[in-house]
């Protein structure tokens, strides 16, 4: 069983070690927009900055690549689900996505799974045509200014490890029953993650990814990009003043960025 300890905050100022620059750290919801941190010190951090760092570079083709090695399951989905699950499962990618699963019978369930949900969370999500996501607005703007962007781990990392998380026999287990509950139960799931969100509740975020989390999962997903992460950024802040933007979860607790940074000898101020 998880841990779960007192609640935190989702935006700090780095100072300390010697660095010349304060550097700041952001957590990030991926449903939301940029908008959201509106009346934040966020955009001021942003303008003060030298180099915006994120989990990764978000290049299209590094990812549209990365995607390609990864997609292939070494089983089909259809030998990992019964006739009757597979059929059932047919029915809501048909009704959700217009295709059934036929057309991505070959591909790691996993796979399927990020597919028909950032499908359905744009239907329940909208955003306007030049809307993206807090981490891909940051970069795109920095890429038109001229700062520059550094990852925490490449592209191709990243891919592996979500794809690659659980046997494919959990990843079928796991897609069917996402699918089996259904929009109403993701849209109730993401609520009440943007509320948390909002709110600065990194405890309430984690209490609910933890009950889709087993320890080992969590530690692989969590705890331990943390931990490498938190190896990197102090190189990286010496280069310059950092601007920091990273899954919210990635703050939260004993083994977050923020408190790892603070045991190297780092102050992390919150800020509201």
């Amino acid at each position: 069983m998880i841990a779960l300890v007192a609640r935190g905050q989702i935006m700090y100022e780095v100072s300390g070690q010697g660095l010349k620059k304060k550097s700041y750290i952001i957590g990030s919801n991926h449903i939301l927009t940029a908008k959201a941190l509106g009346g934040t010190q966020a955009f001021k951090w942003y303008n003060d900055c030298d180099i915006v760092v994120g989990e990764i570079v978000i290049d299209e083709q590094e990812v549209m690549a990365a995607t390609m090695k990864y997609m292939r399951g070494e089983k089909r989905i259809s030998e990992l689900l019964t006739l009757r699950e597979y059929g059932l499962l047919d029915s809501v990618l048909e009704a959700d996505m217009g295709f059934g699963i036929e057309m991505v019978d070959i591909m790691r369930p996993a796979m399927v799974e990020t597919m028909w949900t950032t499908s359905v969370l744009e239907r329940l999500y909208p955003k306007e045509p030049d809307e993206v996501g807090m981490d891909s607005y940051f970069q795109n703007m920095s890429v038109l200014e001229g700062k520059r962007v550094m990852g925490l781990e490449s592209v191709e990392q990243q891919m592996r490890l979500l794809m690659g998380l659980g046997s494919e026999e959990q990843q079928a287990r796991e897609l069917y029953e996402t699918c089996m509950a259904g929009k109403a139960m993701l849209k109730e799931r993401m609520d009440s993650l943007v509320n948390f969100y909002r709110q600065g509740d990194l405890y309430g975020l984690a209490k609910i990814s933890m009950e889709d989390m087993t320890q080992a999962e969590w530690t692989e997903m969590v705890d331990m990009r943390n931990e490498a992460w938190a190896e990197k950024l102090p190189a990286m802040m010496k280069e310059g003043s950092c601007f920091v933007v990273v899954g919210a979860l990635h703050l939260y607790g004993p083994g977050g960025v923020v408190e790892l940074l603070r045991k190297k000898g780092y102050k992390l101020k919150e800020v509201k």
